[in-house]
């Protein structure tokens, strides 16, 4: 996305794409699109991999109440093993 000052807006992407930015933003990186073709086509891509990203689905998360017990189990683990005597 480096063409005409592209830059100073690139870390600002993915937010433009959520819809996380305010509307003068929104509005200022669209007017630049209108003009940068290189622009356009780097947010059509990145919309395109977001998309295939999402339809992947994401594995659950557990349960907060499992993932006390994990990081419980992962403490005694850590705290057994700094305990043991070394070979």
């Amino acid at each position: 996305m480096k063409h005409r000052g592209c830059g100073k807006d690139l870390a600002k992407v993915s937010e433009f794409i959520d819809g996380g930015l305010p509307a003068a933003m929104c509005r200022r990186i669209r007017a630049h699109m209108d003009d940068c073709r290189p622009c356009r086509d780097f947010v059509a891509s990145l919309r395109r991999a977001m998309a295939l990203h999402r339809a992947q689905g994401r594995a659950p998360s557990p349960p907060p109440l499992a993932k006390a017990e994990l990081r419980d189990a992962l403490r005694s683990c850590t705290a057994a093993l700094k305990k043991r005597k070394p070979r």
